[in-house]
């Protein structure tokens, strides 16, 4: 009887130090982890002048919206090298097309919100970056939008 009862407690003992293993582990990688890697990277973000230098306009563009409403936009592409901006301005035939493709399935309320603005740009931005070659671009800013 004293056997099976030292067997039961050795695989209770056995169990709960591979839960804490199991539990240190996990915190180990997702909390103590991200927090040195972000530490290491010392990288500082770029200057006003290098976005400018690697930033292309498009212009204003005018579209109708979903609700048969039109708007007059313009948005500043923020590329990773100066290659890519050099890709995006031989292409801007192919932005703007990504740009009108996304706008026309929008209405005034969408672009009425942070949210929903946030989301346009995302789109674009993964839109934008399906076609090139040469790299990718960072962002998509809208810097102006009027609607009528």
């Amino acid at each position: 009887m004293t056997n099976n009862r030292l067997l039961n407690l050795s695989i209770i003992l056995l169990i709960a130090i591979t839960l804490l293993a199991g539990v240190t582990f996990v915190l180990y990688k997702y909390l103590l982890l991200p927090g040195q890697s972000a530490a290491s990277n010392t990288s500082k973000p770029p200057s006003v002048e290098e976005l400018h230098d690697l930033s292309v306009e498009t212009g204003d563009i005018t579209t109708n919206l979903k609700d048969n409403r039109y708007v007059v936009v313009n948005f500043t592409i923020i590329s990773e090298n100066k290659k890519v901006k050099e890709e995006v301005e031989k292409g801007m035939f192919l932005v703007k097309n990504e740009i009108i493709r996304a706008l026309s399935s929008l209405s005034v309320d969408d672009l009425s919100t942070e949210e929903g603005i946030n989301s346009l740009e995302a789109r674009l931005t993964m839109g934008i970056n399906s076609f090139l070659q040469k790299g990718e671009i960072v962002r998509v800013v809208i810097t102006s939008k009027l609607f009528q």
